[in-house]
């Protein structure tokens, strides 16, 4: 399925996919219209090997989709997988591959200030 954003005030709007992508969800949109889920992934294009479609956490910011891992600096992460939640203030919760522990973990990305 294609990740979709219903405004409350005008009509649903499909949203876009990363190129490799093959499908997503939009998972919370916070007041500035900032929207976080993610695009699942064939596995020959993730780093972490894992399910026929890995997912991988997406955040739309003015109609454009980019992977969250693309956006941060987390040496110690592979793959993040979702973005489950995300404040008015940019803070993103999620979920990815915490590399140190080998395991996947919940994760909390605070956004540098401009």
């Amino acid at each position: 399925p294609l990740p979709v954003h219903s405004p409350i005030d005008g009509s649903p709007e499909y949203l876009p996919l990363t190129r490799d992508a093959e499908d997503g969800s939009a998972r919370d949109l916070n007041d500035t219209g900032v929207i976080v889920g993610s695009v699942g992934i064939p596995p020959r294009k993730a780093t972490f090997d894992a399910t026929p479609n890995t997912p991988l956490a997406v955040i739309w910011k003015n109609g454009e989709v980019s992977l969250l891992q693309d956006k941060i600096r987390a040496k110690d992460w592979g793959d993040l997988f979702r973005g489950r939640a995300i404040n008015n203030m940019g803070v993103i919760a999620g979920e990815g591959y915490y590399k140190v522990a080998e395991d996947q973990l919940a994760f909390i990305a605070i956004p540098n200030s401009p």
